[in-house]
């Protein structure tokens, strides 16, 4: 245990670094499937080539309105229309969530929230909800 009074803000933002590592890897295996790399020596190197969090998301995305099931048939309307919610609420941790954590100026505070702080505007809080994981409903 640490006498360091923002320990708890750092925690949460290591927390959150960490549980969008893994929200970022699992979106690397839906672009494999995606993109029918299984099985494929290069599908790592693909999917890094691929890049960026947002351009993986919004080509899985976009693939979910050409999706079938396993048998080749048409998935219902109301599957695909929460499939492109999940893929919509993906983009929004990465934009503003882990964006602002990344680029933003960060102020921890000793309760465990953090301002994060573009250059000329005001500051945004974050508290231990803004934390929470998964973001995704």
């Amino acid at each position: 245990m640490t006498n360091d009074p923002l320990a708890k803000a750092h925690q949460a933002i290591g927390a959150y670094f960490c549980a969008f590592s893994e929200l970022e890897r699992e979106l690397g295996e839906a672009l494999k499937i995606v993109l029918q790399l299984r099985g494929n020596p290069a599908a790592d190197a693909i999917v890094a080539l691929v890049g960026d969090f947002k351009r993986k998301a919004s080509i899985v995305r976009e693939a979910i309105q050409h999706a079938r099931n396993a048998n080749w048939t048409e998935p219902t309307d109301e599957w695909k229309a929460k499939a492109d919610k999940t893929m919509g609420d993906i983009l929004g941790c990465n934009n503003p969530g882990r964006v602002g954590l990344a680029h933003d100026y960060l102020e921890p505070h000793p309760d465990g929230s953090v301002s994060l702080q573009k250059p000329g505007q005001p500051k945004t809080p974050w508290t231990s909800t803004d934390f929470a994981w998964p973001q995704l409903h």
